[in-house]
């Protein structure tokens, strides 16, 4: 029995200070890459690595709190021997315990890490593929009595003689080997937020486990070699490969296929992502895979899910423990756990029972809070908790701790200072470094550099070969990476692949004959703005499209004169009038020519002449006269009275009824005889026939195209209902025309004159043509247009300018004339 209290007190000296976190403070590093995974799957994905690969790495953590190892064990003698073990009062000079009503407990933790490694598959997806070899050891439940009884080796005289009770003692540990696949997704970026999950499928060998828990411990010592136990309930249990010989005991599989399970999903919050997206290599809105871009990350995960499945040593089954005086001198030659069991089996009765067991996983459940405070300044809390309850006497498990822990997270290099504080009641501080691929540390920094007892002690290492992703290299920050530039040290374009287009004519500038300027690949890059073909450094009119004749220069009208020397660049002309036409052919360019589609002499202002003839009584030519511009024939007297016959001549006279005569400035009518044709004048008198004399203010204003092509409308499109004074409303628009243009002339004046045709009685046609004029005039008052600059004329049937005989010659002489005078 004294080899059992020697191996819990063993047990006690060398578990020292544990955590229940390995890689404390570095395994939430932004770096960690594979490591992080253990903590929480979803860190696999959107991590600064391509690939992340452990070679190696070890953790172990030991914990007790009861028997502590003084510092003086530590020194050395000259020789560099330590003293301790060269005095046979080792455990009176060098230990130390912890006396209070506190349960006691051991805990003791160790994970070999073999080659594993995490793939970036996309910004999306990653996966990781691990395998560690991991060992737990728990004592729990050890009330102070008994564990007083066992650090002295049941020598305690003062405990002896009396029962004694111990409530739910337990011992478990567990070693096997996991390999996992992890996978992680990101379910959501988008603005400030960014949501991704992971899940670990493990693959568990379990290699040895044993448990041992009683419920209720009855006992009383009498000495140090005589026990009595009161109807104790002990539920045992341990893997086959403990009955093995001792020497040969190894670590080899001890269990059936078993499966674990880790789950975890991370949000993270980032307020400035757009300070980490780029364009580059014609991609745009890319998100920086080298920076770590969140204010506050927030994980949530449970991991160790499962158990192994193990086979029953053949004596290792329940009992109950109700024995008197059993003398303990039974077990000095208990060498193995074989023998273990043989003494247990010939001393109690043992229940039959399940020939397999189940070793539950130390199942935890952890939430992740980080936040940036500065650049690579950090800081992170992480409560772990891995519940252990009274019934699970078949489970290992590890320590619920809240750890705090500031770091500096840089690329290749971090520093990590945890604080915590765990479930025994342990505070603990410590430090890790990360140094490029090699990562050690402590969870406790204390054993290491207090000049306290050591009650614990732990330690970390792992050796990597990380690839992280790299910052986007553009060193002629012109968004097409280095690794795709063709011109390093020059900005350019994506489409020339870095190569510069300065003007952006998607025509490189090395085969760009003008770089500075945007132009067309069939003239290499140079420009052609006006689209004639010719380019603009060769073009006299780059602006104008243009002919090659004139060097680029346009000629519009195609006249073989070109515009800027074209004084009527639209319309085809001749050289001698500096490109502007003469249809006519009269000799007088159009613009001056008042009749240019009919030739006449330039002294008739290019219209044909119409010339009064005077003759007398034989046919004989007196005097000719040509016909003034106002359509009159003026005389300062005529010779005779007796000479009152004339002739018209020129083009379209034959149609001609009567002509007006101006003689001494008083107006004369002349009415073409019906017999011979010859024309015989009637004095007009103030109101004859209610005629008006001339007025000599009636002079025409000689209007541009525009506004000519306006009063021709209006005459055109001017129809009344039959027989009547009512204007069509089809007529209305070309009217309302007429009054906007007379708005913006406010010296004109517009004569109106009424005419009818001969059909029907002459009163009436006069009457008619009178209601006609004054209905335009009552429209265009209506419109604005002052009562006072119109003049109102009306002739019934006497003014024709058409046959009447013929319908097509009524329908002209039934109308209204509008011409502006001034």
């Amino acid at each position: 029995m004294k080899k059992i209290t020697l191996l819990l007190l063993s047990a006690m000296m060398f578990s020292l200070s544990s955590f229940a976190q390995d890689f404390l403070g570095y395994i939430n590093s932004n770096y960690s890459g594979v490591t992080g995974t253990d903590l929480n799957p979803a860190n696999v994905v959107d991590t600064r690595y391509k690939v992340d690969i452990t070679l190696f790495g070890l953790s172990f953590a030991a914990y007790n709190n009861y028997v502590g190892l003084k510092r003086d064990a530590l020194k050395k003698d000259q020789y560099g021997h330590l003293y301790a073990f060269d005095d046979t009062s080792f455990a009176d000079h060098y230990l130390s315990t912890r006396d209070n009503k506190i349960n006691k407990s051991i805990y003791f933790s160790n994970q070999i890490y073999t080659p594993s490694f995490l793939v970036t598959i996309n910004k999306k997806n990653a996966f990781a593929l691990k395998s560690k070899v991991r060992t737990l050891f728990n004592v729990d439940g050890l009330e102070p009595e008994l564990a007083t009884l066992l650090y002295h080796s049941l020598d305690y005289p003062s405990l002896w003689s009396q029962k004694l009770s111990n409530q739910d003692f337990s011992i478990q540990t567990m070693t096997w080997v996991e390999y996992a696949a992890t996978y992680g997704h990101v379910f959501k970026d988008e603005g400030e937020h960014f949501l991704k999950a992971g899940v670990s499928v493990k693959y568990l060998q379990g290699l040895q486990a044993a448990y041992m828990s009683i419920r209720n411990l009855d006992y009383e010592f009498t000495d140090d070699t005589t026990l009595s136990l009161f109807h104790s309930d002990v539920s045992y249990g341990h893997s086959t490969n403990f009955e093995a010989d001792q020497n040969n005991l190894g670590f080899k599989q001890a269990s059936l296929p078993s499966f674990g399970f880790d789950f975890g999903v991370v949000y993270e919050w980032r307020p400035d992502f757009e300070k980490f997206k780029y364009d580059m290599d014609g991609k745009t809105g890319l998100t920086r895979r080298d920076k770590n871009k969140y204010k506050l990350k927030v994980g949530l995960s449970v991991v160790d899910i499962g158990h192994i499945k193990f086979k029953k040593g053949t004596y290792s089954h329940n009992f109950t423990a109700d024995i008197g005086y059993w003398n303990l001198h039974q077990f000095d030659n208990t060498g193995s756990v074989q023998q273990f069991d043989s003494t247990l089996k010939a001393t109690y009765t043992m229940q039959d029972g399940d020939q397999y067991f189940k070793m539950n996983l130390p199942m935890a459940i952890t939430a992740q809070i980080d936040y940036n405070i500065y650049k690579d300044f950090y800081v992170n809390f992480t409560p772990y908790w891995s519940p252990r309850l009274k019934s699970d006497k078949e489970k290992v498990h590890d320590l619920t701790t809240f750890s705090l822990t500031p770091r500096w997270d840089h690329k290749w290099f971090g520093a990590f200072i945890p604080f915590s504080y765990d479930n025994t009641g342990n505070f603990k501080a410590g430090l890790a470094l990360r140094l490029g691929p090699i990562i050690f540390g402590t969870n406790s920094l204390g054993p290491w550099v207090s000049r306290k007892d050591i009650y614990g002690m732990d330690a970390y290492f792992m050796l990597k070969i990380p690839i992280m992703y790299r910052r986007p290299h553009d060193k002629d920050n012109d968004k097409v990476s280095d690794k795709k530039d063709k011109c390093k040290d020059v900005p350019g374009t994506w489409e020339f692949l870095g190569c510069p287009d300065r003007d952006g004519d998607h025509i490189a500038d090395k085969d760009d004959a003008c770089p500075d300027d945007p132009g067309l690949p069939e003239f290499q890059g140079c420009p052609d703005r006006d689209g004639d073909k010719i380019i603009d450094k060769l073009d006299a009119c780059p602006d104008d499209a243009g002919l090659p004749e004139f060097n680029g220069c346009p000629d519009k009208d195609g006249d073989k004169i070109m515009d800027k020397e074209d004084d009527c660049p639209d319309e085809p002309g001749l050289p001698q009038f500096k490109g502007c036409p003469d249809r006519d052919g009269d000799g007088v360019m159009d613009k001056i020519d008042e009749c240019p589609d009919k030739p006449g002499p330039a002294s008739n202002n290019g219209c044909p002449e119409v010339k009064l003839i005077l003759i007398d009584a034989q046919g004989n030519s007196l005097r000719t006269v040509v016909q003034s511009k106002d359509g009159s024939f003026s005389f300062d007297e005529l010779p005779a009275d007796e000479f009152v016959v004339f002739n018209i001549e020129g083009e379209n006279t034959e149609v001609l009824t009567e002509v007006k005569v101006m003689v001494g400035g008083i107006a004369k009518k002349a009415i073409r005889d019906a017999k011979d044709h010859y024309f015989r004048f009637i004095i007009l008198k103030p109101d004859a026939n209610n005629l008006k004399p001339v007025d000599a203010k009636d002079v025409a204003i000689k209007l541009n195209q525009e506004e000519a092509e306006v009063l021709k409308k209006a005459f055109d499109n001017l129809e009344f209902a039959t027989a009547k004074d009512i204007i069509k409303v089809e007529s209305l628009v070309s009217l309302d025309e007429l009054a906007g243009l007379m708005k913006k002339k406010p010296g004109w004046r517009l004569k109106i004159s009424g005419h009818t045709d001969n059909q029907g009685d002459s009163a009436k046609n006069l009457k008619l043509s009178e209601k006609r004029a004054k209905a335009v005039q009552n429209y265009l008052v209506s419109k604005g247009i002052a009562a006072d600059r119109f003049k109102v004329e009306w002739f019934g049937s006497k003014k024709p300018i058409a046959d009447n005989k013929t319908e097509a010659g009524r329908q002209k002489n039934r109308r209204v004339e509008m011409l502006i005078i001034e």
